[in-house]
């Protein structure tokens, strides 16, 4: 079978791809999940803030972080494929490591494109069934949680200057998911946005997501002045895709009965 990544660059399934090195936080998680308990595959490298499942990154060697790597270390490691993503990894990246070894780049916009590189990348790695179980199990997920109505929200990933998800982010399509509506939807990517814009906007909810920056409960007062309620929440279930997935409705059906 041949599989296509995000640049277009084809991938034979035939081909053993067992040592990986993964370089994006949810990614990992779902090749440890789809990989299991199976002796012949290992992921031999992983980022910093790959941090799930927590029980078996401990053992896996730290490369870099999303941005930046140590190839020295990735060479030593001899991976059999390096898995990356079009946002989280910078071309540069890619480009220094492919006169080594493979790369193969999703890229997730949408629920169901983070569904089909799932796919892919079960596919990639000749574990079709336990992939396609596993996306099973989310769609099933999915229809445990319908909101009943649309909020307006902000979601503010970072702070000095604020930044916001826009609207050709996956975030703004799980935020519609959990039943908010990103104010912000008409805007392309992390646009920097200031209080008095967040005012203007006029917002149901501010959500200040827990990553990349971790806001915290101190940070809320910053906003009391808008009178607009403002909440903490866990950004791994509005911005990781993958197995964290399988839990990410439960959370929107647990914060929606809070944010009622």
């Amino acid at each position: 079978m041949i599989i296509e990544d995000a640049l277009g660059k084809q991938f034979d399934s035939d081909t053993k791809y067992r040592r990986i090195v993964s370089l994006v936080p949810s990614q990992t998680e779902y090749i440890i999940d789809l990989i299991n308990d199976l002796s012949q595959y290992e992921v031999v490298g992983r980022t910093k803030f790959c941090i799930h499942p927590a029980n078996k990154v401990s053992n896996i060697k730290v490369v870099g972080g999303t941005k930046q790597i140590h190839l020295d270390r990735i060479k030593t490691l001899k991976p059999d494929i390096v898995i990356c993503n079009k946002e989280e990894n910078t071309k540069e990246i890619a480009a220094a490591i492919e006169p080594y070894f493979p790369v193969f780049t999703s890229e997730i916009t949408t629920i169901a494109s983070a569904l089909d590189y799932m796919k892919r990348i079960s596919q990639l790695l000749d574990l079709s069934d336990r992939g396609n179980q596993i996306n099973a199990q989310i769609s099933d997920t999915m229809l445990d949680y319908q909101p009943d109505s649309q909020k307006k929200a902000i979601y503010l990933i970072w702070k000095d200057p604020y930044m916001a998800a826009g609207g050709d982010t996956y975030i703004d399509k799980m935020m519609f998911a959990a039943g908010y509506s990103n104010v912000l939807h008409n805007q392309l990517r992390y646009p920097s946005i200031s209080i008095e814009d967040i005012k203007a906007y006029d917002p149901d909810l501010i959500f200040l997501s827990s990553e990349p920056f971790p806001f915290q409960e101190k940070h809320i007062s910053e906003f009391d002045r808008l009178d607009i309620p403002t909440y903490i929440v866990d950004g791994e279930m509005f911005s990781w895709y993958g197995t964290r997935m399988l839990k990410s409705w439960a959370y929107f059906k647990e914060i929606s009965e809070k944010m009622k």
